[in-house]
């Protein structure tokens, strides 16, 4: 009898032990759960349009030095579509950016758009494509300083430098321009714009904000939109310019 007494309060201490045990691990581990789901996800705003060409994204809660790459998409699509650009944040915090509207939705009254890290950072927004006091893609020239940089300056759709290269890989005639840059100089934001022939981009129009990498010997293309007033050009300047490094280069407004 006494034994069999003895066996049953060893079974329920061990039993308390257990539940002890489980009940810590599932408030740990819950507790894991909840601070992960509780994670603040990127908030996305249009603080700018030019309808059919271009939108201005304004995109706060971002984390620090993550890549994101953003997609456009038809109404509906949750901006998982095509690929349109990728983009690189420094500090954590809120940045603003402008994005060629994808061709294929161009005329679309409203499109989805997304940012994803693919490591758990996500949002996306649909936009209205059209707007009765739209942004207007408005001249801005760029701002001299003191000294100014001197201008490496290609033609051909090529510039290059001792270590760095800007070319253009492709044209959709008045519609976008893809270029490849290589071994830019690193954690520099450079502003991009595109204007007439011959003004070395001075003048021209903001297309985009490119942040190089943060490691040398890198290659990525970047897609940019040919502005609406210049579309017809036949030749065109691309200006990148930031932290003293500028590029130039003209290339032909030909698909190829």
């Amino acid at each position: 009898m006494m034994k069999a007494l003895l066996g049953k309060i060893r079974s329920s201490r061990a039993l308390l032990v257990a539940g002890i045990v489980i009940s810590l691990i599932a408030t740990l581990f819950g507790g894991a759960f909840l601070q992960a789901d509780a994670a603040v996800m990127p908030v996305i705003r249009v603080v700018g349009l030019v309808p059919s060409s271009l939108v201005q994204l304004q995109i706060s809660n971002l984390p620090a030095n993550t890549e994101f790459a953003l997609s456009m998409g038809p109404v509906g699509s949750q901006g998982i579509g095509h690929l349109m650009a990728h983009f690189t944040t420094g500090a954590a915090g809120t940045y603003t950016y402008w994005f060629p509207i994808l061709t294929d939705v161009r005329n679309a009254a409203q499109v989805d758009v997304r940012i994803d890290s693919g490591t758990g950072y996500v949002a996306w927004i649909t936009f209205n494509n059209t707007a009765t006091s739209a942004v207007v893609a408005t001249a801005v020239p760029t701002a001299v300083p003191t000294v100014a940089p001197t201008p490496v300056v290609g033609t051909g759709g090529v510039v290059t430098t001792v270590t760095s290269s800007v070319r253009v890989v492709s044209v959709e005639q008045g519609g976008i321009v893809r270029v490849e840059v290589r071994n830019l100089p690193v954690n520099v934001v450079f502003t991009v714009t595109i204007g007439e022939a011959g003004s070395q981009g001075f003048g021209g129009y903001v297309v985009a904000h490119l942040n190089s990498a943060s490691t040398t010997g890198y290659v990525a293309i970047a897609t940019f939109e040919i502005p609406v007033p210049v579309r017809t050009e036949t030749s065109l300047d691309l200006r990148m310019e930031g932290s003293g490094y500028v590029y130039v280069l003209t290339f032909s407004n030909t698909t190829f």
